[in-house]
């Protein structure tokens, strides 16, 4: 008998992290939870101790409003961070605790489909939709890389935390990545624009 999935949620004090992490225990998972600002070093020590079936990144991050050209470089440094360099180091350093799941492994980047590119920038977005596009790539580019490791990196788009169900959980699940790597998809598994 397999043993229950172990989901490691990076982010599960937000919204859709909170409703993920219930609706995995429901179905019976081990759920670990993590917060995207904390000690990266501490947190990739204390996660990547045994194998990790699911690991989910789920950020609260809120574009500054303005004008980009009067925001202050502190505020792109952050938001750099917040969506595309810590998810991606931190995958990275759990590369191996996926590798070794029982099934494939499934590394999720949770989106908000403001950044899908498919309409005008709306107000306020233009310092996320650029980051966002970034981590998009950074996880193509692993979801063709990393297939042969036997893991599967999925992007998801999902705006309202009260919209996260079972569904969601069945995409994660069923999602086949192809060999020329993830798409951008909606919590039914649709693809969106990129």
């Amino acid at each position: 008998m397999r043993a229950p999935l172990h989901v490691v949620i990076v982010g599960i004090a937000t919204p859709i992290g909170a409703a993920l992490a219930g609706l995995y225990r429901n179905a019976g998972a081990r759920v670990t939870g993590s917060n995207i600002d904390s000690e990266l070093e501490v947190e990739a020590t204390r996660l990547a101790k045994e194998p990790i079936d699911i690991l989910i990144f789920a950020d609260a991050f809120t574009a500054p409003g303005g004008s980009a050209a009067k925001l202050k470089r502190s505020a792109f440094e952050a938001g750099l961070s917040m969506l595309a360099f810590k998810p991606f180091w931190l995958a990275n350093r759990h590369k191996s605790a996926l590798a070794g799941s029982d099934g494939r492994g499934k590394l999720v980047l949770m989106t908000r489909s403001a950044a899908t590119m498919t309409a005008p920038d709306p107000a306020g977005s233009y310092l996320e939709r650029p980051f966002r596009a970034a981590a998009h790539a950074l996880w193509k580019s692993m979801s063709v890389e990393w297939q042969p490791l036997g893991i599967d990196c999925l992007v998801v788009a999902i705006d309202d935390a009260t919209a996260v169900d079972n569904a969601l959980l069945a995409t994660i699940s069923d999602t086949n990545v192809p060999p020329a790597g993830c798409v951008l998809q909606d919590e039914a598994g649709r693809p969106l624009g990129w």
